[in-house]
């Protein structure tokens, strides 16, 4: 059998060990057309999740990604959404049209290699009242992804207003200059070529030939078309969320001809920004959601640590499927083990590691890892606690405050005076410690705790070692070896 793929961070890998269950169930969710929650505790592998479905789904689908720990910002959340969504627009400013002008055949090649790029180019002769006027240039420059101007020798004042409504609106500017001389160019045209120049305004390129304007314009757009997609979220992020999401909503719902998989990672971050904020967007994520089931082109797979989704504010999920992300049974455990070391199904170190370790998924890869250093079949109870004590001494991970940060003092206050007694039951939890309100918090929001035979104690047990380790070695030590010599 194949070893399996180990890694520190989520895997990125179509078909993750001891996940068929959760990935059939997801996949037929998506079949049918469902939006859907992922709950789960940190570090159980929600993200190694959306990676498979990612990489099931990337041939049925526009895959767009979004990561609420990296931008909690709930106006950025709809821009990276409406940019990725979108196909990303090019106004074309030049003298002249398609049909006349010194510059036909650059207007002409450039619509064609900016649609061969998968972008949408804007030329105003191409609406039906081409004679719309500064109002309708000024809304298309506004919305589009990048100002391509094309200058020859011949000057015009419309092209010189396209240039300054571009640089209001701080839209990225790539000028094509045709022929290598400037002496025969008009002052208007010297004057924009000079201030591209001086205020380094974009890039600009020259060019002798058609052909060569060509390649140089294909390339350049391959080339920019990420810079340009960050400074629209950017620019649309400045704005207040709810424009921002209408813009989002009513272009999903224009392009009933695609069909988008949006995939958000911890969802409830989103509330760490501005909780008040938070509390407004929901509501209004529910209606844009409903509306979008008339066009049936949008899935939406939210992933979460933190339960925002069942709480009083949290209705606009009340559609969602919900699908919660369990650590590995024991079972399934024991054959990671078991693949990763190479060793046999009667190997008597295998009850032991899973008796102090858990079976959370990340939790398993730091041990195996240690396991695989060691390079051995069969490891006692003193190389067990050895190992254990490496890792939970030199690595912060496993830190409440570090997995934690949003824990206010008082949870954190209350997990390390429980951790030296746990496993417990609630009643002996709140007889040590009573604060049941906090205690319900790290059950049923955070995950932090669970239930196992009446009996909680930590979801990641490295965390829980980690705990009273830091807090009272000699508590520590006496509560490992009562473990480890109860063979």
């Amino acid at each position: 059998m194949e070893k399996i793929k180990l890694s520190h961070n989520s895997l990125d890998v179509k078909n993750p060990f001891g996940r068929e269950k959760e990935l059939r169930e997801i996949e037929k969710y998506i079949s049918t057309h469902n939006n859907l929650i992922m709950l789960g505790a940190r570090r159980v592998g929600k993200t190694t999740l959306l990676n498979a479905i990612a990489k099931r789904k990337e041939k049925g689908y526009k895959i767009i990604r979004y990561d609420c720990e990296e931008n909690r910002k709930i106006s950025a959340f709809f821009a990276k959404l409406l940019v990725y969504t979108g196909i990303p627009k090019i106004f074309v400013s030049s003298i002249g049209k398609k049909n006349k002008g010194e510059l036909a055949n650059e207007r002409k090649s450039a619509e064609e290699i900016i649609k061969n790029q998968v972008c949408e180019p804007f030329l105003i002769e191409n609406i039906v009242d081409s004679d719309s006027g500064t109002e309708v240039e000024e809304k298309n420059i506004n919305d589009s992804t990048a100002f391509l101007l094309i200058l020859g020798n011949e000057e015009s004042d419309e092209v010189k207003k396209e240039y300054e409504i571009a640089i209001k609106y701080n839209i990225p500017i790539f000028c094509f200059i045709k022929g290598l001389e400037d002496k025969e160019k008009k002052p208007n045209v010297k004057h924009i070529i000079e201030d591209i120049r001086e205020n380094k305004r974009g890039i600009y390129k020259r060019y002798e030939s058609i052909e060569e304007f060509k390649n140089v314009l294909s390339n350049s757009i391959k080339e920019k078309i990420n810079e340009w997609n960050q400074r629209s979220i950017i620019r649309y992020a400045s704005s207040p969320f709810r424009s921002v999401g209408e813009v989002f909503f009513t272009n999903i719902k224009n392009q009933d001809n695609r069909k988008f998989l949006i995939l958000i990672d911890e969802f409830g971050e989103l509330k760490r920004g501005d909780s008040k904020e938070f509390n407004d967007f929901l509501p209004y994520f529910r209606t844009k959601i409903n509306e979008l089931t008339e066009v049936k082109n949008c899935i939406f797979v939210l992933t979460g640590s933190e339960n925002v989704f069942t709480t009083s504010p949290a209705k606009p999920f009340g559609g969602f499927k919900r699908i919660k992300i369990e650590k590995f049974d024991i079972e399934t455990a024991k054959k990671l083990i078991i693949n990763a070391m190479g060793w046999n199904t009667q190997n008597s170190s295998l009850d032991k590691i899973i008796e102090i370790i858990g079976t959370l998924p990340k939790d398993l890869v730091y041990f195996i890892g240690e396991l695989r250093n060691r390079s051995k079949q069969y490891f006692n109870n003193k190389e067990i606690k050895n190992i254990l004590v490496k890792i939970i001494d030199t690595d912060s991970e496993f830190k409440i405050d570090k997995q934690y940060p949003y824990l206010e003092k008082g949870g954190i206050n209350f997990l390390k005076h429980i951790s030296e007694i746990l496993p417990a039951s609630k009643r002996e939890i709140l007889r040590w410690d009573n604060k049941e309100e906090i205690f319900e918090k790290m059950c049923n929001e955070y995950f932090i705790l669970e239930e196992k035979n009446g009996k909680y104690e930590f979801v990641s047990k490295l965390i829980g070692w980690k705990t009273i380790y830091n807090d009272d070695r000699e508590k520590f030590n006496k509560k490992l070896d009562k473990l480890l010599k109860n063979d």
